[in-house]
């Protein structure tokens, strides 16, 4: 077995971590694992959770975690936003999900209070809003089109604030008016420096990584749990 892990997102004492597992001969295994880390050194895995598109991004808002990725139909790549009920850990189901008509794959998601926020990259790549009023049926709000080729790897919402964070650089939206998402900063980074956070091929990039850890933090391991092969 070959396994990786492509994304996590920590709430509470549990951690929403999006994984492959290759089984070889093409196989694929496509899981949200939840794990209680209750105890940091003894991590136990609750349940585990087969999503329909390779999961790249994920992120948890109220009894709804919500992973984004790729899928292949007809043999051409299709963006997906699969959707999983957390209500009891311990018993996770996947209860929905949706294709994204321009096809590509979702790189980025975050989930926060009535507002679904997803990043696809296929050429022409965008930033979407959707309304999580039925959190089974997101209603998409707002549409915002970046730069072609312009990767969308990481969101963090922060109050009215939505941070964007792409190959191309740092774009700061004001979504006061969740139906129109306004440019109000852009940072360009150069060198492609955030190209790849995030991303199921390299997860944080060296420069991000250090950038979030800052200068001479130093951080010691409390403990560990496999997640490779079926679990």
């Amino acid at each position: 077995f070959v396994g990786w892990a492509s994304d996590m997102h920590v709430v509470g004492s549990h951690a929403y971590v999006t994984a492959m597992t290759s089984l070889g001969g093409g196989q694929l295994i496509r899981q949200v694992l939840i794990i209680n880390i209750a105890d940091p050194a003894q991590p136990v895995l609750e349940s585990t959770v087969r999503v329909e598109a390779s999961p790249m991004c994920v992120s948890v808002a109220g009894n709804y975690a919500y992973t984004g990725g790729y899928v292949f139909r007809a043999g051409d790549l299709t963006a997906r936003a699969d959707i999983i009920d957390v209500t009891d850990p311990k018993r996770a189901i996947l209860v929905g999900g949706f294709d994204m008509p321009e096809g590509g794959q979702v790189l980025a998601v975050a989930a926060q209070g009535s507002l679904l926020h997803l990043g696809y990259s296929r050429g022409q790549a965008a930033y979407e809003v959707y309304d999580l009023l039925d959190p089974l049926t997101p209603a998409l709000l707002a549409r915002y089109e970046l730069l072609p080729h312009e990767e969308p790897n990481l969101i963090r919402v922060v109050g009215n604030l939505v941070c964007l964070a792409t190959s191309m650089g740092l774009r700061i939206m004001d979504l006061t008016v969740p139906s129109s998402p306004q440019l109000i900063g852009f940072l360009p980074l150069g060198g492609g420096a955030l190209a790849g956070a995030g991303s199921a091929e390299g997860g944080l990039s060296e420069r991000a990584s250090g950038a979030l850890l800052g200068a001479g933090t130093a951080a010691v391991l409390g403990g560990a749990l496999s997640i490779g092969g079926t679990v």
